[in-house]
């Protein structure tokens, strides 16, 4: 890896190596420059940097950087490929531009890398306090190569054209890559593995076929009900039922009639709404760290609607007819969940309904307006999930709200 001088390193290096080798031939008056020839220049070769790109092949080389804690594991390094325009240019009638294109370009081929040696050769021309004084890109492991590329009419006059002239001289481009630049943030190493070691277990993955409440056999349950399910390896050394985000553990006990029966009162961080139930197995490994349970077999998830349930009702006056209803909900809802409350006249067809609430303890506080007094008709809908009216002789007629 290298610093962030190495792109003006590589640069340096080959003015540097094309000067060198006009001088060996004896040439005068030719001079190398990183430069683009502009309107009447004057004769020499130039080498203009147009173009910076990741380098396909080592983009991705040192993924991943970073720990899952967000420590930093290794210092990231962008691998560049740099492209250069070769332009030569002298008196047309002396072929000097051709002459000059064709002894840089054959050195360029027959020595298509930039040597650690060349490198350092280059920086020791430089006065004393230069800036690239500090690059070490000499020391990167993996070699500058330089490759011709081959671009058509229409590519270079487009490389021109970025320069805005109408001017044209003799020219090529060369890829030279990689360039590795690593970055200034300092990982740190990770502790070494203090003990060894391979246990083998056997693991069943378990498959769910079916899921529904005890009673009404369907996959809706409340808060309170006994949820039945159906499958295959459904108890491992060590399982969890997870019903969202919320889970419980369960054990053999629980499995009657080859089917799993979860109490979902006892699941800790039960939400109301739609929810996948998935089982997961841990491997218990003797002596590994923690408490030696290892991921082991997932099933497939399945949906289950969880009704919010409704108890203790009451309302108050906020100001004229707009009032405050707070409901008695189990489970409470999250606060990024979607509430709505729908209220419905008992004795007409008048309709009132509430999505602005917030939690308050174990209720839920709706703001309603232009509510009128009389009994209501109570749902209350969570994520999509109702909450379940209460029937008398074949009848819906609760729960229900007493506005005075």
């Amino acid at each position: 890896m290298s610093n962030s001088l190495a792109i003006a390193t590589v640069t340096g290096t080959l003015v540097n190596r094309v000067q060198t080798l006009i001088n060996s031939v004896g040439l005068t008056g030719y001079d190398a420059s990183a430069d683009h020839p502009k309107t009447d220049p004057s004769p020499g070769v130039y080498l203009s940097l147009y173009h910076l790109a990741p380098n396909p092949a080592l983009r991705n080389l040192d993924l991943p950087t970073r720990r899952a804690s967000g420590e930093p594991g290794q210092r990231p390094v962008l691998a560049l490929s740099l492209r250069y325009l070769f332009s030569f240019v002298g008196d047309a009638a002396m072929f000097e531009a051709e002459r000059l294109a064709g002894l840089v370009l054959t050195d360029l081929h027959a020595r298509p890398v930039l040597t650690p040696d060349e490198i350092t050769t280059y920086l020791g021309t430089l006065g004393a306090g230069h800036y690239l004084l500090a690059s070490d890109l000499g020391r990167q492991i993996e070699r500058v190569k330089l490759t011709p590329l081959n671009l058509d009419t229409e590519e270079l006059s487009r490389v021109w054209g970025l320069y805005n002239q109408s001017f044209f001289a003799l020219s090529m481009a060369w890829e030279a890559t990689a360039v590795l630049l690593s970055g200034e943030i300092e990982p740190r190493a990770a502790l070494p593995v203090a003990t060894t070691g391979l246990v083998v277990r056997p693991a069943i993955t378990p498959a769910i076929t079916r899921l529904y409440e005890v009673s009404s056999r369907q996959p809706v349950a409340g808060a309170d009900d006994v949820l039945v399910i159906e499958g295959t390896g459904l108890i491992g050394e060590v399982t969890r039922v997870f019903i969202g985000a919320a889970s419980v553990s369960v054990g053999a006990a629980d499995l009657q009639d080859d089917a799993l029966r979860v109490a979902l009162s006892t699941v800790t961080g039960l939400l109301p709404g739609v929810h996948a139930v998935v089982i997961e197995h841990q491997v218990l490994v003797p002596g590994a760290a923690g408490a030696g349970l290892r991921p082991g077999g997932v099933s497939n998830p399945l949906a289950l609607m969880v009704r919010p349930t409704l108890g203790a009702m009451s309302s108050s006056v906020v100001a004229l007819t707009n009032r405050r209803v707070r409901i008695a909900v189990t489970p409470l809802p999250s606060a990024d969940q979607s509430v709505e409350l729908a209220l419905e006249s008992t004795t007409g067809p008048e309709r009132r309904g509430s999505d602005r609430s917030t939690i308050d303890g174990a209720d839920v506080v709706f703001d309603v307006a232009d509510l009128p007094s009389g009994t209501w008709r109570v749902r209350v809908s969570i994520d999509g999930a109702d909450s379940l009216p209460t029937m008398t002789a074949g009848v819906y007629t609760g729960p229900t709200l007493t506005v005075p």
